[in-house]
C-alpha cells in the first residue's frame, strides 16, 4: 500500500487532481499523506506547492524546509527557511534551522553568523544547554573555514555496482577484496556481499547466512575476531503515539561446523523493546568480547549515545553484562552513532553531530576502552565535509578502508539525498607486510592461522601491535615507518614461527614474507638477515602429563597472592619471560613445565575444552611452560582450575600476568 501511495503521489501532480485544478489544500493533503508514508521528498515538493498558492500559511513553507532537510537537500531547506527569518515569534527555532542548513550546504561564513545571531537572541531557561550546542556548531564552522586538508588521505568512489540510487551503507570488509554492506536497493534494507576481482566489483548478492525476513530492515553487521560470530540489527517500523518510528534490535548468528545458526536475539536488557538498539561492533580484548552499539535508551547524555557491553569469552554465547554508557568524552548533547573499534590502535571511531563538526555528522576518534577515553579528535578533511560522514571502518590489517557519506561526487553522484559507500587510502608513510600462508611439507595453503605483530623497542622489550586470525591463506598488516617488529604465526599442531623485520620511511613500502608452517619438532626463528634452527630434543612419548613439584593450592580460598617482591624461597617468579597473550591484566593456568612437553598427549587434548594451550619459554633454561589461556578475572581462572584438576592436572595453578609479563602465582 505504501509503494502504491508513493507512486500515486509522484505522478501527475503538476496541474490537476481527478481532472480539476488543484488547490493549496489539495497539495497540503497530499503532502501530509506523503509525510506519514515517510516519503519526505514528495512531501517537501507538495508543501512548497501549497505555500506558493497560499503564502499567508507560513507553516506550509516551514514544513517544506523541514522535509527538505530530512531528505538532506540542504540548499532547498536553506531557501525555504530564509523566507521565514522574520517570523521568529511563530517559528522560534527558525534561525537555528537556517544556520544548520547553510552549514551543510557549505556556506560556513553565513552559517556562523546565523548561529551567533540565534544564541544572542535566545532567552529560554535552557540557554546554558543550548549555548553548548550552538557554540560547538560555531566551532565546527571555524574548523571548516580553516580549510586544513590531510594530504596523506585520499578518497575514491567505488562505483555504481556497490552504490545505487538508494541508501548504501554499513560496509564490513571481510578481507582486502570481499565487502559486506547494507542497502535498500530492493526496498527493505538487506546485507549484501560483493567481491573485487582486481578490476571490478561483482554483482552484490544476499548471503544465505541471513534470515529471510521481509518485514524488517536487516543491516549493520559486525564479525567477531575469529569470524565465527556475526552480529547485526533488524529494524521494524512501529506505530506510536507520535506516528511511525523505527525500532531496532541486535541479533547474533554463530558459525557451527561451517553452518550459520538461526538468528539469536540478544537479551532483553540489551534489546530494550521501548528503545532502539543498533549498529553493533564487536572486538575481543583481555579475555572478553566487547560490543559497542548505538541506543537512545534512558541514561544517555543526548539523543542516541554509544554504549558497551561485554562477556567473558568462556561464558555462554549471549551472557553479556548490562550495557554501560561510554561517557562524556564520547557522547554529547547531540547524537553519536556507527561505532567501530580498532584493536591495533585501541581507538574507537564514531560519528557525531554534537561535537564541533564540519558538516552534520563528522567522524571522530578517541583512544581508550569501555568508559575510559582520551579527548576525541575530529578526523578533519577530506574524510569529513559539509555533508554527513559515518560508518568509518578499516580493512583487516590495513590503514585503508571505507566510510559512508551523502556528499556529491563528480560524474557519479550529483545529489546529497542518498548515502553511498566511499573508500579511503592513507599514504602517511605506512609500510605493508603481507604474504601467503602455506604448509611446509605439502606446500598447500592453510587458513585460520593467528598472526601477531609486536613492536620491538631498542631495549629489547616488545609490545603487541596487532593480532588476527586470518580466515584465508594470506595476510596483510599496515605498519608505521622506521620501527622494528616481530611477527609470530601460530596454529594448533604446528610449530610457532617468528620473523623479525624493520619498516622504512618510504610511503607504500611493501614487505613480502610468506609464512610457511611446519609440523616437525624444530623451533624456527627467522629474520631478514638471520636464520637459526635449534636441534630438536628427542623425548620418549608419555601418556602422563609432566609433573611440577609444587604444594597443592587451597582452591576454596584463592585470596593469597605471591607477588614479585615476595621473600618466599618456595616461589620463583621469572621477571623477564613474557607471554604473548594480551595487554593489561589477565590470568593463566600453568599445567606443566618440561624440556620438550608433549602437548599432543590425551590429557592435554581433554583440557583444550576449557581453554587454549600456549607455550611459554623460560629464559636461561632449555624448557617451556605449558599454559592454559586465558581469563580476565581471578574468579573465572579459579573456576576453570577446578575443571583442570578433575581432568588429572593435580598440580596445576593460576598465574597473574600484566602486559604480557608474569607477575604472581596465586595460592
Amino acid at each position: 500500500m505504501k509503494t502504491v501511495l508513493i507512486l500515486f503521489l509522484s505522478i501527475g501532480l503538476g496541474a490537476t487532481l481527478w481532472g480539476q485544478k488543484m488547490s493549496w489544500r489539495d497539495y497540503s493533503d497530499i503532502a501530509d499523506k506523503s509525510y506519514k508514508a515517510e516519503d519526505y521528498s514528495s512531501a517537501a515538493k507538495n508543501y512548497k506547492q501549497a505555500w506558493q498558492k497560499k503564502k499567508s500559511h507560513n507553516d506550509l513553507l516551514y514544513k517544506a524546509g523541514e522535509c527538505y532537510y530530512l531528505t538532506k537537500n540542504y540548499k532547498e531547506a536553506a531557501n525555504a527557511f530564509s523566507k521565514l527569518l522574520k517570523n521568529t515569534k511563530q517559528f522560534t527555532d527558525i534561525s537555528l534551522r537556517y544556520a544548520r542548513a547553510l552549514k551543510q550546504d557549505g556556506q560556513f561564513e553565513l552559517a556562523k553568523a546565523e548561529f551567533e545571531k540565534f544564541i544572542a537572541n535566545y532567552k529560554a531557561e535552557d540557554k546554558p544547554q543550548m549555548s553548548e550546542i550552538v557554540n560547538r556548531e560555531i566551532e565546527g564552522c571555524k574548523l571548516a573555514l580553516q580549510n586544513v586538508v590531510n594530504t596523506n588521505v585520499s578518497i575514491s568512489y567505488p562505483g555504481v555496482v556497490i552504490n545505487s540510487s538508494y541508501q548504501d551503507f554499513a560496509p564490513v570488509p571481510f578481507s582486502d577484496n570481499v565487502l559486506y554492506f547494507s542497502s535498500t536497493r530492493k526496498g527493505k534494507s538487506k546485507i549484501y556481499r560483493s567481491e573485487w576481482d582486481g578490476g571490478n566489483w561483482s554483482k552484490p548478492t544476499i548471503p544465505d547466512i541471513f534470515p529471510k525476513d521481509e518485514t524488517g530492515h536487516i543491516a549493520n553487521g559486525s564479525f567477531s575476531d575469529d569470524y565465527k560470530r556475526f552480529y547485526y540489527s533488524i529494524c521494524r517500523d512501529v506505530e506510536t503515539g507520535k506516528g511511525k518510528e523505527s525500532k531496532c534490535n541486535i541479533y547474533l548468528s554463530i558459525n557451527q561446523n561451517g553452518k550459520w545458526s538461526e538468528p539469536l536475539k540478544m537479551r532483553p536488557y540489551i534489546n530494550d523493546t521501548a528503545y532502539t538498539n543498533t549498529q553493533p561492533c564487536v572486538v575481543q580484548s583481555n579475555g572478553k568480547e566487547i560490543m559497542y552499539f548505538t541506543s537512545n535508551r534512558p541514561g544517555g547524555l543526548g539523543g542516541t549515545d554509544i554504549w558497551y557491553t561485554e562477556r567473558e569469552l568462556s561464558t555462554d554465547d549471549l551472557d553479556f553484562t548490562v550495557p554501560k554508557n561510554c561517557g562524556p568524552k564520547i557522547n554529547s548533547l547531540g547524537d553519536e552513532k556507527t561505532p567501530w573499534y580498532d584493536l591495533s590502535t585501541s581507538s574507537l571511531y564514531f560519528s557525531s553531530n554534537g561535537w564541533p563538526s564540519i558538516g552534520g555528522f563528522d567522524i571522530f576518534r578517541s583512544r581508550g576502552q569501555g568508559k575510559n577515553w582520551e579527548t576525541n579528535l575530529n578526523l578533519g578533511q577530506p574524510l569529513n565535509g559539509p555533508a554527513d560522514e559515518m560508518y568509518y571502518i578499516k580493512k583487516p590489517g590495513s590503514t585503508n578502508g571505507y566510510f559512508v557519506s551523502n556528499r556529491t561526487w563528480s560524474g557519479y553522484k550529483n545529489t546529497t539525498e542518498n548515502e553511498d559507500i566511499f573508500s579511503f587510502e592513507s599514504n602517511a608513510g605506512e609500510n605493508v607486510i603481507s604474504g601467503n600462508i602455506t604448509e611446509s611439507k605439502l606446500n598447500k595453503p592453510i587458513a585460520d592461522v593467528r598472526i601477531t605483530v609486536y613492536e620491538v623497542f631498542p631495549d629489547g622489550r616488545d609490545n603487541l601491535y596487532d593480532t588476527k586470525v586470518w580466515p584465508q591463506a594470506n595476510y596483510s598488516f599496515s605498519l608505521p615507518p622506521n620501527k622494528k617488529y616481530k611477527l609470530k604465526a601460530e596454529l594448533f599442531d604446528y610449530n610457532n614461527l617468528f620473523y623479525r623485520f624493520e619498516t622504512i620511511e618510504k610511503a607504500g613500502n611493501k614487505i613480502t614474507y610468506d609464512v610457511v608452517m611446519s609440523k616437525d619438532t624444530s623451533a624456527i626463528l627467522q629474520s631478514s638477515d638471520l636464520v637459526v634452527k635449534e636441534k630438536p630434543t628427542t623425548v620418549k612419548p608419555t601418556t602422563k602429563p609432566p609433573v611440577i613439584k609444587a604444594k597443592p593450592e587451597n582452591i576454596a580460598q584463592p585470596t593469597k597472592e605471591i607477588g614479585l617482591n615476595t621473600e618466599s624461597p618456595a616461589v620463583k617468579i621469572d621477571k623477564r619471560t613474557r607471554t604473548f597473550i594480551k595487554e593489561g591484566e589477565y590470568y593463566l593456568i600453568q599445567l606443566a613445565a618440561a624440556k620438550n612437553p608433549q602437548v599432543e598427549s590425551p590429557q592435554f587434548e581433554k583440557v583444550k575444552s576449557i581453554g587454549s594451550l600456549e607455550r611459554e619459554p623460560v629464559d636461561d633454561k632449555d624448557m617451556e611452560r605449558v599454559m592454559l589461556a586465558w581469563w580476565a578475572t581471578r574468579k573465572a581462572a579459579f573456576d576453570a582450575l577446578v575443571k583442570v584438576k578433575k581432568i588429572g592436572f593435580k598440580t596445576a595453578f593460576v598465574t597473574r600476568h600484566e602486559d604480557g609479563y608474569r607477575k604472581a602465582i596465586l595460592r
